[in-house]
């Protein structure tokens, strides 16, 4: 009997991650004000409109949501718009941050599909530090509700 709480203990973590909801979603970077070029976000979708999808993005909290990258997707022109540079050129234990330097507004659908409230309706404009595995690039990002 001392085995099933034990065994419950250690299956919670897993319980919790899985009650994440993660959605497919389409996005293009690069900074909107320069017709995509640059560093930023210049769309970010998940309402089904035929794009290719491109990663997995989740709720984090009210006002924050997680983007993950498959980075073998990422051309070296994505790269130097997420990282400043390209991802070989990252020694380890670098710090590397995503600048999205303008806010950029989240559709209806999108917010509804991440299961985020439409009071947060923009990623907000900032620096946020890049999680980097040999796999992906997580970039967890603030909403706001201004522009």
């Amino acid at each position: 009997m001392k085995i099933t709480p034990l065994l419950l203990l250690l299956l919670f973590p897993l319980l919790t991650i899985a009650q994440q909801s993660r959605t497919t979603t389409s996005y293009r970077f690069g900074n909107a004000a320069q017709e995509c070029r640059g560093r930023g976000l210049c769309d970010f979708s998940s309402d089904d409109s035929g794009s290719e999808a491109k990663g997995l993005a989740g709720k984090v909290s009210a006002n924050q949501v997680s983007l993950t990258i498959n980075r073998n997707s990422l051309s070296e022109s994505d790269q130097f718009s997420i990282a400043g540079k390209l991802l070989k050129d990252i020694r380890p234990n670098e710090t590397v941050y995503f600048e999205q330097p303008r806010s950029l507004s989240i559709s209806p659908q999108t917010l509804y599909n991440l299961k985020v409230g439409s009071g947060n309706s923009f990623i907000a404009a900032g620096n946020y530090p890049l999680v980097i595995t040999p796999d992906a690039i997580e970039i967890t990002l603030t909403l706001s509700s201004k522009n």
